[in-house]
């Protein structure tokens, strides 16, 4: 395997966590939306999935205390960064579903502009934390923790929708090859 099959790779799993992240806030703010806009998760509820992804991370990536003291810091700092990005973009750009039909093809338009826009600049935000910790730890530890987000993603939209079993096996291999 040559250099660029492993820059292909790594573009691809970029674009799929890009992909699956920006999926999620259009989720969550479609379901939120319709409780008054309200935080859609509480204070204790945030800190606990917190603490739940921060174990399971550790635990996925097996991080030696060395790699762990530096990494955390950027980790944070990383999701500190994303937080307040998208809080600002939803803030600015959260509409309800019945707004849809009294909205003019020009604004609907912009908000789709925005809304790609918004995804790039999360994907050269993430793509700047990636660089960032290529320097804190190695390689197939940045791949590891690129595929500990985005299990930790889907077992936690699994509790959030009750379905708390594991996925059956092979699901997930069927997830990334569907042919």
């Amino acid at each position: 395997m040559n250099c660029k099959f492993f820059k292909t790779m790594k573009h691809l799993n970029l674009i799929r966590i890009a992909g699956i992240s920006a999926l999620l806030i259009v989720v969550f703010q479609a379901v939120f939306a319709q409780e008054g806009r309200k935080s859609p998760v509480p204070d204790e509820k945030k800190q606990k999935i917190k603490a739940h992804k921060i174990a399971y991370i550790t635990e996925r990536l097996q991080l030696t205390p060395q790699e762990a003291e530096k990494f955390w810091p950027v980790y944070n700092e990383h999701e500190a960064i994303m937080e307040k990005f998208h809080k600002e973009f939803r803030k600015s750009h959260m509409f309800e579903p019945s707004d849809i039909d009294v909205m003019s093809d020009d604004d609907a338009h912009k908000l789709i502009s925005d809304h790609f826009q918004h995804e790039q600049q999360a994907f050269d935000i993430r793509k700047e934390f990636i660089g960032k910790l290529g320097g804190v730890i190695p390689a197939k530890k940045i791949l590891m923790l690129m595929e500990a987000e985005k299990d930790f993603k889907v077992e936690l939209m699994r509790k959030v929708t009750g379905r708390n079993e594991p996925p059956p096996p092979g699901d997930r291999e069927l997830m990334r090859n569907p042919e």
